[in-house]
């Protein structure tokens, strides 16, 4: 049987609607969710395509692994392209940017192979993804262009580094409280995405694309009509399964894939070495005795006082002008908790800003943002955060990271722990009378004291492995060896 297949701008069609095309197109996608008061995981079918005339309508990312699934039945294919052709690409404009050795072969094979359908940029985080963007950008730079970014946090910052790249065009910003809309690029939101005039996008760059599968993205979908759209993220292993088929859909396959391990080896960012802490005896009080997997994070993790203090006494060894993010899994239940463990000075983040539920920790968007810039700056040491720190923002300084939150989401786990890996560079170094960065600390715990804490644990474990990181298992914070850079 032969299907004919036409792709156009933001969608594709195909016909007849062949059953295992359809069900392939068809998945059930996990969420949790609170059933008889317990938090359980509820899979729910979601349908990515509609049918009209005999035709099947989808998504555009689809048309390589629809063209496989049909060889592989032994059928034949025919395509029709009617999506608009890019421009010629401006090699002049590209070749203003000066890009390192390691980003060459990077670039050359997103805009040679993304001319023909988009795709995914999967490298490793600190290789310099914002100015990877910003290149593509200038390839086609004629183009009414949009930049999404789930993190208001990394908007602004993206925002100052495209002013300085593009002095020549209209940087315009949409979200946290601008609605400034450029005909030639504008940066936004996830969130603010739907306000950015996108029936005249063509070309879409979305950065941290593993999280587009959110509502606020996806809601987006049937206005959006780009000619090409390019995903990039530090974390997209594990991801293209069946339960994230959407984020197939939306971006199609990897164009670039450039792992962690390469990266080292490129000496694109620094090495990590990995501490893993057991928890002393007195923290079985703190272990949950039921099957709700949230209360156990909750008492086992975000409450438990001896796992604080042990995290306390890790920070009291950090060498001083090391700048260290501690990661916590919620303001109320972990942060607030936390806190009076942590050296004077230290400072949280996060995006709660109601009096009524956290009281003097609320923060206004004014704070977070102070607080945020003044971190990149290296003006404090310790800063205690949440989510809204976990992914896309530059810390060069930062040598330490602290896994404090537990849980076994990899894309989570990976996107903080590789806010350490980013190279320091000289220029950095004497702005802020820095050491040179041959390492960074990654520490987290063993989670001993619960079975199902243990078994994330080992999960994380795993996900440190398959970067190559070093583990060390230890019983002391004491037995953390902070300045060598390799050891047996």
């Amino acid at each position: 049987m032969n299907v004919e297949i036409t792709r156009f701008d933001g969608g594709l069609q195909f016909k007849p609607a062949i059953p295992y095309l359809t069900k392939y197109l068809r998945y059930h996608a996990r969420s949790m969710e609170q059933v008889h008061y317990k938090t359980v995981s509820v899979y729910k079918e979601k349908i990515l395509y509609t049918e009209a005339a005999g035709c099947v309508y989808t998504l555009p990312g689809f048309y390589d692994a629809l063209c496989k699934l049909i060889t592989k039945k032994l059928d034949t294919f025919t395509t029709t392209d009617r999506r608009t052709p890019l421009p010629d690409i401006d090699w002049e404009r590209v070749k203003r940017f000066k890009l390192r050795d390691y980003q060459i072969p990077i670039v050359a094979d997103l805009l040679v192979k993304g001319r023909n359908g988009g795709g995914v940029i999967n490298a490793a985080g600190g290789i310099g993804k914002t100015h990877i963007a910003a290149v593509t950008y200038a390839a086609w730079n004629n183009l009414n262009t949009v930049l999404a970014i789930p993190l208001k946090e990394v908007v602004r910052q993206t925002y100052k580094k495209f002013k300085e790249f593009f002095p020549e065009k209209h940087i315009g910003l949409v979200g946290d409280g601008v609605n400034d809309i450029s005909n030639d690029i504008t940066i936004t939101t996830f969130r603010s995405l739907k306000n950015c005039a996108l029936e005249k996008c063509k070309l879409l760059l979305v950065d941290e694309m593993q999280s587009a599968g959110s509502p606020s993205f996806s809601d987006c979908l049937g206005v959006l009509r780009p000619i090409r759209m390019f995903g990039f993220s530090a974390t997209t292993d594990g991801l293209f399964n069946n339960s994230d088929k959407l984020l197939v859909g939306m971006f199609g396959e990897d164009l670039v894939h450039f792992p962690y391990i390469e990266a080292r080896e490129a000496q694109a960012v620094v090495p990590c070495i990995v501490y893993m802490l057991k928890l002393p005896d007195s923290a079985k009080t703190c272990s949950y005795k039921g099957d709700d997997l949230r209360m156990k994070l909750r008492q086992g993790i975000n409450r438990c006082k001896p796992r604080h203090t042990l995290l306390g006494e890790v920070c009291a060894h950090i060498p001083e002008t090391w700048q260290t993010i501690i990661f916590v899994d919620h303001v109320k239940d972990h942060l607030v908790d936390l806190y009076k463990y942590l050296p004077v000075g230290t400072k949280y983040l996060h995006r709660e800003s109601s009096k009524a539920n956290v009281g003097s920790f609320a923060l206004s968007n004014k704070q977070q943002k102070e607080i945020a810039e003044s971190f990149a700056n290296n003006e404090f040491q310790f800063l205690l955060a949440t989510d809204a720190f976990r992914a896309g923002v530059d810390i060069p300084n930062c040598r330490v990271v602290i896994q404090g939150a537990g849980g076994s989401s990899k894309v989570e786990v990976l996107q903080e722990a590789l806010r350490g890996s980013r190279i320091l560079t000289a220029e950095q170094r004497e702005k802020h009378n820095l050491t040179e960065k041959t390492h960074f600390i990654l520490i987290d715990f063993m989670d001993n004291h619960d079975d199902a804490l243990f078994g994330m644990a080992e999960k994380r474990i795993k996900y440190y492995e398959e970067q190559g990181w070093q583990i060390n298992i230890v019983d002391d914070p004491k037995q953390i060896n902070w300045t060598q850079q390799k050891q047996k």
